[in-house]
């Protein structure tokens, strides 16, 4: 039986926003990535994660930071539990974070019996009940599992479904660096690369709202579409049946992680990871020392941390939230001063350049956080 705990960490909204790589440009924007002066440049205490996973890019294109995130967890337990080298793996032993995006929005359901169960894509057809999704407080029914490829998700769920779930769809199936480079060439400017992966998404789901409601469509045309513009190599049969399916979500989850029928590389973790650690516990919050506290102790005892950052703001207001992982402490003091402050090194999902621009990623802890009170699960790991 799944722990009730859950029952509050289907309660948090973790909106994913599509940021770019660059920071927006204004007289009031602050970032919460800010590196320290050159003056703190004594190490006094190091704690970093070993065989970190490499580094991936989102880009500008689906908004599931959480997806990237909760992969880069998954995958470090993956290769430490496995004793194998993490940062150059081949893609068929590499996660795909499409398919942990999947696992984002998964509800928690009451079946028949009076047990609570979170269901996967392996047992919901075996319960005949629906997995169902809180958004804003509203508890709504729904009957899969990959919504979270469109508007993310709390992490926390992503890992706790890796718990249940058996295996993982292999970055093999669905190569999203490929999908990456695509738009880059095409699309050099940041902004018009949205704007055109967008436009792309808009139209796959008017086509499918109109085949979903009775129209006839040009499925061959469709299929065009996602071969040249999601470069999936879905095939005709296929693409009938995922027309049918009851969401958009889902249908795009189906033609894209799903839409090579003929792969079958998957990446199976078991042995399951004993518990998944989360901070604060369920009702609670943590002030941001108490958060940075808990992060140093968690890292210490050899474990990454998914949490969730508020990158940008314009004038106090938070631009929306954004997923990173957290592999590294630092205390770093001013051999000048003797004055001494904390960073912890951020394991981001917006490529190499962007870590090599923010010392590898290594951020005043202090102004990671602000001075927001974080709430249940606002930290969450593998142990």
């Amino acid at each position: 039986m799944i722990s009730k705990m859950f029952s509050f960490l289907i309660l948090l909204s973790v909106a994913s926003t599509v940021f770019a790589v660059d920071a927006p440009t204004g007289k009031n924007i602050t970032t919460c990535f800010a590196t320290l002066d050159s003056a703190y440049s004594q190490i006094k205490e190091n704690v970093e994660i070993e065989n970190m996973p490499r580094i991936r890019n989102m880009d500008v294109l689906f908004p599931f930071c959480a997806g990237f995130s909760s992969a880069t967890i998954a995958q470090h337990y993956y290769c430490k539990s496995k004793h194998i080298k993490c940062t150059d793996l081949p893609l068929k032993k590499e996660m795909s974070p499409i398919a942990m995006a999947g696992l984002l929005n998964i509800g928690e359901i009451q079946a028949s019996n009076g047990d609570y169960r979170f269901l996967t894509r392996y047992d919901w057809k075996e319960y005949k009940v629906h997995p169902v999704r809180w958004r804003d407080g509203i508890l709504e029914s729904r009957q899969f599992w990959d919504e979270g490829i469109l508007g993310g998700g709390p992490s926390a769920n992503a890992l706790h479904n890796f718990n249940e779930s058996p295996e993982i769809t292999a970055e093999s199936c669905y190569p999203f660096d490929r999908l990456v480079k695509l738009y880059q060439e095409k699309y050099p400017n940041e902004n018009d690369r949205a704007a055109a992966f967008a436009n792309v998404i808009a139209e796959l789901e008017t086509q499918f709202s109109r085949s979903n409601h009775g129209e006839k469509i040009c499925v061959e045309c469709l299929q065009k579409t996602i071969n040249e513009k999601l470069l999936s190599p879905i095939k005709l049969e296929h693409l009938h049946a995922y027309l049918k399916v009851d969401s958009f979500g889902r249908f795009l989850y189906g033609i894209t992680v799903d839409g090579d029928h003929d792969c079958m590389d998957s990446v199976r973790p078991r042995p399951s990871p004993d518990r998944m650690g989360y901070f604060p516990k369920e009702g609670l919050s943590a002030t941001p020392a108490e958060v940075v506290t808990k992060i140093k102790e968690v890292l210490k005892n050899g474990h990454p941390i998914d949490t969730g950052v508020c990158p940008y703001r314009e004038n106090g207001k938070c631009l929306g939230r954004h997923s990173v992982v957290i592999s590294g402490y630092r205390k770093m003091c001013s051999p000048a001063s003797g004055a001494c402050r904390d960073v912890f090194k951020v394991h981001n999902s917006w490529g190499i350049d962007w870590q090599q621009r923010h010392n590898d990623g290594w951020v005043d802890a202090i102004t990671l956080f602000g001075d927001e009170m974080q709430g249940t699960a606002a930290l969450s790991w593998l142990e």
